[in-house]
């Protein structure tokens, strides 16, 4: 399967992040792609200012624009995460998988949230979002795949708990700010795939964008023995594209049985 990871400088602006997507998916679909995933928070990103306003239901508007794509183009898309809005009144960081058929398939509400002083002003998600509780494995084109979103990544037995459900892939939307990415974004990835004998799907926003904490960009595939198949630039919004194989992850698997 093909798989295009989208990086995005994403603002505020949810009609023109979403323009911006479909031409970006629009490139990768040209180029032989099958499933797109887009980063975190792709379609508002901003300093977490008039959260509950920006917030939407899935479906609603931004699953609605995707879906009409996926219809179109034959494709798969995993909305890398959307700030949701629930029937309880809830908000939640929700990535949405939406089938070929133009189905929102699954959602997963992201589970570990991001609370930490890496810069100024510190970011404190929990005082914005609430917590997802349960993990997300879908079937896409024959693949199982793993949702996570960002800061999940720093919580091992998240993906150990994917591989024991038997994922083959594990997608990692994000928005990871620029500090913590220098120090920490390739060894997190490369180690989860190592871990996990799993392809890792790593699409990053890039820039300022409308807050004012910088994302480090780098989107990264890395394959089931930690090599990084792509990687993206540190500032560009773009796609990169690689082909997955299902004999590569036998062939790790073999080599090294792992059992988490």
């Amino acid at each position: 399967m093909k798989i295009a990871a989208i990086q995005m400088n994403s603002t505020l602006d949810r009609d023109a992040n979403i323009a911006s997507a479909l031409e970006l998916m629009t490139e990768a679909v040209r180029k032989g792609a099958e499933l797109l995933v887009l980063p975190e928070v792709f379609n508002s990103r901003g300093d977490g200012g008039k959260l509950e306003q920006r917030a939407e239901p899935i479906p609603g508007p931004t699953t609605d624009a995707l879906s009409e794509f996926a219809v179109s183009n034959e494709v798969a898309i995993i909305a890398g995460s959307i700030i949701e809005k629930s029937e309880d009144g809830a908000i939640y960081n929700t990535s949405a998988v939406i089938d070929a058929s133009g189905a929102v398939a699954a959602t997963y509400r992201k589970i570990n949230l991001f609370d930490a002083q890496v810069g100024n002003p510190p970011i404190k998600e929990s005082r914005l979002f609430s917590k997802g509780k349960d993990l997300t494995l879908v079937e896409i084109n024959g693949w199982q795949i793993g949702l996570a979103i960002c800061f999940d990544m720093r919580f091992p037995e998240l993906f150990a708990e994917y591989r024991r459900a038997g994922a083959e892939v594990i997608v990692v939307p994000s928005a990871f700010t620029t500090p913590t990415g220098e120090a920490h974004w390739e060894t997190l990835l490369r180690a989860r795939a190592i871990e996990t004998q799993c392809y890792i799907i790593a699409p990053n926003q890039c820039g300022v964008g409308a807050g004012a904490t910088e994302s480090y960009g780098h989107s990264l595939i890395v394959d089931p023995w930690g090599k990084v198949l792509k990687e993206g630039s540190e500032k560009s919004s773009e796609a990169i594209i690689t082909n997955i194989s299902k004999k590569r992850v036998q062939e790790v698997r073999i080599k090294i049985p792992i059992k988490l």
